[in-house]
């Protein structure tokens, strides 16, 4: 890319974020640098302006398009509790089958 103007654009909205003459200086985390020195829209095109990288266009309206958040993590809380429910459960289910298994023996079941 040699000096002339470029578009930055932030590449998690797909907008024109500012403009440039060299584009060696925008470091490239989450920014797409588009040339406008041939392009057909490179009179027009202004600050937030949204950028289609398919087809190459800019225009003054579009949506942006965030990542679904994460689902949230258990807390530590959460895993504690859950391995004492299960730990509970077993502990339930182990002290019937003792009981069932002794009165079997017992003859009383």
């Amino acid at each position: 890319m040699a000096n002339g103007r470029y578009a930055v654009v932030v590449a998690i909205r797909m907008q024109v974020d500012f403009f440039t003459d060299n584009p060696n200086s925008v470091l490239p985390n989450g920014k797409i640098v588009v040339d406008l020195q041939t392009h057909p829209q490179k009179d027009e095109i202004q600050e937030d302006w949204f950028y289609n990288a398919e087809d190459n266009t800019f225009s003054p309206e579009g949506e942006i398009h965030y990542p679904e958040p994460a689902a949230p993590q258990p807390t530590q809380l959460d895993r504690m509790e859950a391995a004492l429910q299960k730990n509970y459960a077993q502990a339930q289910q182990d002290g019937a089958d003792t009981i069932t298994q002794e009165l079997l023996e017992r003859g009383t079941l």
